[in-house]
């Protein structure tokens, strides 16, 4: 498919045994290796597209799916629980399964659908802190319910 892959993982302590059942593509990074927040970002920016794994311990969304949607990047997430927001559009979310794997080409070749500002200015940092302060002017966030 010939696609430019950057994938870094982070190492548990100890995690040196992990290292031969990963492909060579996939970057191995012990803690003291991680990248600064800006680091990250700036990775972000220049990305057609973000990954996002649910972890058991985790309720709701990640960070990364914010970051998808204000950097107009697509997603590829395995957290079901996103189709249930409004800036959910299957051209630019794929929610990954053990079922679906096959179907990540058809993804990836769809146009990204551009989310209307309103909704992504309501899911930006600026208006999640004013909302949780009580600052006028914001959005309210309301999250979907299970």
């Amino acid at each position: 498919m010939g696609w430019d892959i950057n994938f870094n993982i982070v190492l548990p302590r100890n995690g040196e045994r992990w290292k031969k059942s990963y492909p060579e593509n996939i970057t191995l990074l012990h803690s003291n290796q991680l990248k600064s927040f800006h680091d990250n970002l700036l990775e972000a920016r220049q990305s057609k597209v973000l990954l996002d794994f649910v972890i058991n311990a985790h309720h709701g969304l990640s960070f990364r799916a914010f970051e998808a949607l204000g950097h107009d990047k697509k997603l590829i997430t395995t957290n079901g629980d996103i189709i249930d927001y409004d800036f959910y559009h299957p051209n630019n979310i794929f929610i990954l399964n053990e079922n679906n794997i096959d179907e990540l080409p058809d993804f990836l070749a769809k146009p990204f659908y551009n989310i209307e500002q309103k909704i992504k200015e309501k899911y930006s940092f600026g208006n999640w802190i004013k909302y949780v302060l009580d600052i006028e002017p914001h959005q309210a966030i309301i999250l979907p319910k299970k």
